[in-house]
């Protein structure tokens, strides 16, 4: 009866997984038989099984489960005279053995493209974010704690060049904002900027941007639309070893009622400090909103399938971040250390004012059979000026990663999260054995290239076979 049950579980994960991935079959399809130059397509493989003692995470009502999953994803990378594309796509379906939650099938992109319509002059850019959120803020992450997110962005950059030194960037956005489960606040945005920019040196310039944002939601019935607009000058060094980009102006939102103002300020900075080694700074104080916390999150990680610790509210606020990592890759070993401390504070709603403080250490060291060993750790804590909703997480683990022939791997990967909280605190234990396949080319674990500096405009973690 076990066997039999376990052979339908089966059936049923490869159906899902089939039915869930369409999109990564039309685009292997795609881009298989599309003449570029300079493409480069990765497809990637996973099945796996995930024991939890306690799966919905509750510190009373403790349910063990075991999770079979498939996972499927792929990255494309083009790079021609007239198009520049980069899409990174994945998608897992997720049977629960024990039935304590129904099937759940997922999905993840990344995606950007940029076209040369006139060289030189005019570019028209795409971009879409596609993941999932938690819907309830307060509580832990757990399966039927999220709903998928989608923001997608399109406009043209037009650039006009008066010199060799002057030029003027415009921009032009239209975006629009998907919730599956809060869908009373979906919203689309249009957008514009104009950035006169110097080039004093080589490798140094200094630019004056203005621009202005209009959010509408479908239900303005029920919340306010408003403007979004700001000024500021920002200076730009590119040395050999560090890049650094400072900006300071000021800008405001007004929803036609109240006006509300806060300074715009940031810094980002990269420094290699040795060969193998280089640190990233990032300070930022401003404007931000739900989807835009949920795109720059989504941007921010190398890992897919995550889902964004974002509070979905309609109304914008204020935030104040500083994110630091530092990142080495030795020949046989690599290390990464980062750290984010970020502050939202909002107007009408001082309820959800919060401070969160989140440290992740990673380490992972490759032995001469070539099997990889990877430590892991995450500390996190969430405090709520007004409300008893205070929340510290600490998570950590380690993998065993063997490599077979044909570009698969062999994956056992412990864990342990422990949540102290005011409301629900509680333990959870995981064991988790994985088969995975990628091109033997490439390392396993690479993702899509993140850049600090695209944060200039404008979490809780779980294995992508584990929940």
């Amino acid at each position: 009866m076990v066997v039999e049950r376990c052979g339908r579980r089966v059936q049923g994960i490869l159906r899902g997984a089939l039915r869930g991935q369409v999109f990564l079959a039309a685009m292997v399809g795609a881009s298989v038989t599309a003449p570029a130059v300079g493409l480069d397509f990765t497809p990637r493989a996973g099945v796996g099984i995930t024991w939890s003692d306690n799966i919905n995470r509750d510190a009373f009502m403790k349910e063990s489960d075991t999770v079979a999953g498939v996972q499927l994803g792929a990255r494309l990378i083009e790079e021609s005279v007239r198009w520049n594309a980069d899409l990174d796509v994945a998608g897992v379906h997720r049977e629960y053995l024990e039935n304590t939650y129904p099937s759940s099938t997922l999905a993840w992109v990344l995606a950007r493209a940029s076209a040369t319509i006139l060289p030189r002059h005019v570019t028209w850019e795409l971009q879409d974010n596609y993941g999932q959120t938690a819907a309830d803020a307060f509580g832990a992450i757990e399966p039927n704690d999220r709903q998928n997110t989608n923001f997608f962005t399109t406009g043209p950059n037009l650039r006009f060049a008066f010199g060799r030194l002057e030029r003027l960037d415009i921009q032009g956005r239209y975006s629009d904002v998907r919730y599956s489960e809060t869908s009373d606040l979906n919203n689309h945005r249009v957008s514009g900027s104009a950035t006169v920019v110097h080039r004093w040196t080589a490798i140094r310039q200094v630019s004056l941007e203005g621009y202005t944002e209009h959010v509408t939601f479908d239900r303005d019935d029920l919340f306010r639309n408003y403007d979004l607009r700001s000024a500021f000058l920002a200076l730009r060094s590119d040395g050999r070893r560090t890049v650094t980009e400072l900006s300071l102006g000021a800008s405001e939102v007004d929803d036609g009622r109240t006006t509300r103002n806060s300074t715009l300020a940031s810094l980002a900075l990269t420094h290699r400090l040795t060969a193998v080694s280089s640190v990233e700074a990032y300070v930022r104080r401003g404007f931000s909103d739900s989807a835009d916390s949920f795109r720059i999150g989504q941007g921010g990680t190398e890992q897919v399938l995550i889902d964004q610790n974002v509070q979905v509210v309609a109304q914008p606020f204020v935030e104040t971040r500083l994110d630091l990592s530092f990142v080495a890759a030795l020949r046989r070993s690599s290390y990464r250390l980062s750290t984010s401390v970020i502050k939202e504070d909002y107007q009408d709603l001082a309820t959800l004012n919060r401070k969160r403080i989140q440290i992740d250490a990673r380490a992972n060291y490759v032995w001469a059979s070539l099997m990889r060993t990877d430590l892991f750790a995450t500390y996190s804590k969430g405090t709520y000026e007004l409300i008893a909703r205070d929340t510290r997480d600490v998570s950590f683990g380690l993998a065993v990663v063997q490599p077979l022939q044909g570009g698969l791997d062999v994956i056992l990967r412990l864990e342990r999260y422990d949540r102290s909280s005011d409301v629900n605190p509680f333990a959870e234990n995981r064991a988790v054995l994985a088969l995975t396949w990628s091109p033997p080319r490439r390392a396993m674990e690479e993702g899509p290239a993140r850049n600090v500096f695209d944060r200039i405009r404008g979490t809780n973690s779980q294995s992508i076979l584990n929940q």
